[in-house]
Order: C-alpha cells, then sequence, then structure tokens
C-alpha cells in the first residue's frame, strides 16, 4: 500500500523525525497537531481555548494536505496538561465540527506534552470522501447479492437431498 506523507506549508516542520502527515488506503492520520505556528513559536501561551484553536487548524491544514475535510474525520484524540480545562478545550473543538454529523469517535486524555507550555495536542483520522464512496457502493453491491447467493445455496441442498419446494412449517399449539 502506497504511503505518501504530507508536510503543509503553513504547519512548522517538526524537529523530531515523524511526518505531520500520512495519506495512506483511503485514509488520513495526522500527527499530533500543537499550537506552533509556521515558525514552530507556540501560540497563545497559558491560553487553552487559543491552543486548541491553533492545534485545529493544523489538524485542518493536514488534512487539507491530504485530500480530506474536518467532515471526514472518524476519531480524534485530545491529549491536554490539565483536564480542569477541558470546557474550555471542548468549546472551541465544538466549534471546529459544528455541522458534522454524526460527531467524530473522540478521546481525552490528560498527559505531560512535549513542551511546558504547550497545553493542548490533537491527532486525527479521516477517511477520504471516494473511499466512502468506494465503500458504500461495494456494501450495496453485496447486501444485494446475498439473498440470491444464500437461495441458491438452499435450492441445491434441497435437490440433493430429494426434498422439493420449501420445507413444511410445523405447527406448534399456541
Amino acid at each position: 500500500m502506497e504511503r505518501q506523507a504530507l508536510w503543509p506549508e503553513n504547519v512548522a516542520r517538526p524537529i523530531a523525525p515523524y511526518t505531520p502527515g500520512i495519506r495512506t488506503g483511503g485514509m488520513v492520520f495526522t500527527a499530533g497537531q500543537v499550537a506552533f505556528d509556521n515558525q514552530g513559536s507556540i501560540i497563545g501561551r497559558g491560553d487553552v481555548a487559543a491552543q486548541t484553536r491553533k492545534a485545529l487548524e493544523n489538524v485542518k491544514a493536514v488534512l487539507e494536505a491530504g485530500g480530506a475535510a474536518l467532515k471526514d474525520v472518524v476519531k480524534t484524540t485530545v491529549f491536554m496538561k490539565d483536564i480542569g480545562e477541558f470546557q474550555r478545550m471542548n468549546q472551541v473543538y465544538r466549534e471546529f465540527f459544528q455541522g458534522v454529523d454524526p460527531l467524530p469517535a473522540r478521546s481525552t486524555i490528560q498527559a505531560k506534552l512535549a513542551f511546558e507550555d504547550l497545553l493542548v495536542e490533537v491527532e486525527a483520522v479521516a477517511v477520504l470522501p471516494s473511499a466512502t464512496r468506494a465503500a458504500r457502493a461495494r456494501t450495496a453491491g453485496s447486501r444485494s447479492a446475498r439473498p440470491a447467493r444464500a437461495g441458491r445455496a438452499r435450492t441445491a441442498r434441497r435437490q440433493a437431498s430429494g426434498r422439493q419446494g420449501r420445507p413444511a412449517r410445523r405447527r406448534t399449539g399456541r
């Protein structure tokens, strides 16, 4: 399976050995995005809402570099320095996913982040729209074919056993 590295121009290039995002198999996976501007400086020191906004803007940029959008996200993980700030983070998160139905599955975890001044980190997994359409088509095709296969198999078993037609139903005394 081919893997494509995603390097959005407006997201800081990491100094650690990882890629901001990967596109593979009809999906886009983002690395954890934090509140770095494109120069690598922390945005919103001490402000969970500002850092959540910037982290989600970076997630969005990585997704777009892979051909996806926030509406295509199926799973996010949010890492927070202080889970007590959950409501402030959640308010900004809700703004970014407004109108998305269903909302992505999400895990929120309190964790020590890579730098002392970082308060929030967000990663996401998205299914590309073309992969979703293809999966629906495969599923629809297999649904319509199942009854015919099952019916042919029953007919073949009946013919092999010498029975004809539908088997008689037993009546219970009810």
